[in-house]
């Protein structure tokens, strides 16, 4: 049972460092760890040597909409002219406010969903602390957006 254990997570850290060295793409970058530490850190059971696929799923929710709600929020509030600062950054700060308090929110008054709003706040909230208005090299764009 142990071996099969060992056998399972050696594999998917193989898939994921084999993707990683391979793809190069618009998804994926080549040499980049994000992916194979995500994907691996998805599998991990609570202490047995079983996958429980029902924690799972949640934590792949969690972690997709942790990383993509902040995209779409910041696309909102990008079409914001960038003369308007104040009311830029009064929506920003509404925005960080009002993602934090709904899954804070669902945190605690949700038996169900209470593990993934924790994951998607905790995912989501690096992305929604991004600048206003400044112009990005690629490699700091990446930087920001990938990690």
């Amino acid at each position: 049972q142990h071996l099969k254990y060992a056998f399972r997570n050696w594999l998917s850290i193989c898939v994921c460092f084999l993707v990683g060295y391979y793809a190069d793409g618009s998804i994926f970058y080549r040499y980049n760890y994000v992916l194979a530490m995500t994907l691996t850190l998805l599998f991990v059971p609570e202490g047995t040597h079983v996958i429980e696929y029902e924690k799972c799923a949640h934590r792949l929710l969690g972690v997709f909409l942790g990383k993509s709600l902040p995209f779409v929020m910041n696309g909102i509030i990008g079409l914001i002219p960038c003369n308007l600062r104040i009311i830029g950054f009064l929506c920003q700060v509404m925005a960080v406010w009002g993602y934090v308090t709904t899954f804070c929110f669902l945190y605690y008054n949700s038996d169900k969903w209470s593990y993934v709003s924790c994951l998607i706040g905790g995912f989501g909230i690096y992305g929604l602390m991004v600048p206003r208005c400044r112009q990005f090299t690629p490699q700091q764009r990446d930087a920001l957006f990938v990690s």
